[in-house]
């Protein structure tokens, strides 16, 4: 994707810097008394699709930076059922696949699915999602025009590719074009497609990673059919499948908060990353598609 600016001459403007200071205060207010955890996170109401781009309700925007869940507490980095996954000749949804299939990567290679898991997570005594099983839905155009192509939704802690590094879908939450979404249903199917190696694929268009397996053990716990896991990792050594790109996550309310002062303070010194750089353009995007919403000011 192409990362922009809020102003014409591609410059940080004052609303990239009031947005950032607003979305500072709600970090620092949600990390009072030490309280920085998941939990925070509440769901908001279902939304119905909206008649265009961007005309969802307002929502409360929650806490960034947690520690992403572990494979086997029925989280972790995978797409939701349905999702489409290109492949040579077209698209397929991700519980299509088959070992054997050959998917396409952002880099336009073709390279064969060795394993396909699968999980399944279902509401609590409550009716709500688990948190660690909750998806993030990626609504169209949300990260460019094309990105994603349609409405895309993933578990938050996995890696969407940005401006050449992987970042969580979760660090990117505004609340509104990238947010925590309560999907009908009783029981939620989530898929991921291992390789080989770890790549980017592309999921409605936009690059995703594919499964990375840092410990076969601990990965395939994680999974519905994790055996077959081990059977196609079998002799992977912990730690040998590195990331194929370099993963920018905020791990902590302290991060998330110094993430926003970057922002706020571009305006004079712009010494902001890749990642704060992908979220402001997000929020811009959505700021000058619905106004002023949960304070992200348009330029």
């Amino acid at each position: 994707m192409t990362v922009t600016s809020d102003r014409k001459d591609g410059a940080p403007g004052i609303a990239l810097s009031r947005r950032s200071m607003v979305a500072a205060l709600g970090v620092l207010a949600t990390s009072a008394g030490g309280v920085t955890s998941r939990a925070l996170a509440q769901v908001p109401p279902p939304m119905p699709p909206p008649p265009s781009d961007y005309v969802p309700p307002p929502m409360p925007i929650p806490p960034g930076g947690y520690v992403p869940p572990p494979m086997g507490s029925g989280g972790g980095q995978c797409f939701l059922e349905g999702t489409r996954l290109a492949v040579p000749g077209g698209e397929v949804p991700v519980e299509g696949l088959r070992p054997g299939d050959m998917v396409l990567t952002a880099s336009g290679a073709r390279r064969q699915a060795g394993f396909v898991g699968w999980f399944s997570v279902e509401r609590d005594t409550s009716g709500r999602w688990p948190l660690a099983g909750l998806p993030v839905r990626v609504r169209r155009g949300a990260l460019g025009a094309g990105l994603p192509a349609r409405d895309l939704f993933v578990t938050g802690a996995h890696l969407l590719f940005l401006g050449g590094v992987l970042v969580p879908a979760e660090d990117l939450i505004n609340g509104v074009s990238i947010a925590w979404a309560d999907v009908a249903g009783e029981r939620l199917r989530y898929f991921h497609v291992g390789l080989a190696s770890h790549d980017v694929v592309l999921a409605e268009g936009l690059g995703c990673e594919s499964l990375q397996v840092s410990d076969v053990a601990r990965s395939a716990a994680g999974f519905d059919n994790g055996a077959e896991l081990v059977a196609y990792y079998r002799g992977l050594r912990p730690g040998e499948m590195v990331a194929c790109a370099r993963v920018m996550a905020f791990n902590g309310g302290r991060a998330a908060l110094r993430s926003r002062l970057r922002s706020a303070l571009a305006v004079v010194r712009d010494v902001r990353d890749v990642r704060d750089r992908v979220r402001d353009e997000a929020e811009a995007r959505l700021a000058r598609a619905v106004g002023p919403v949960m304070g992200l000011v348009p330029a």
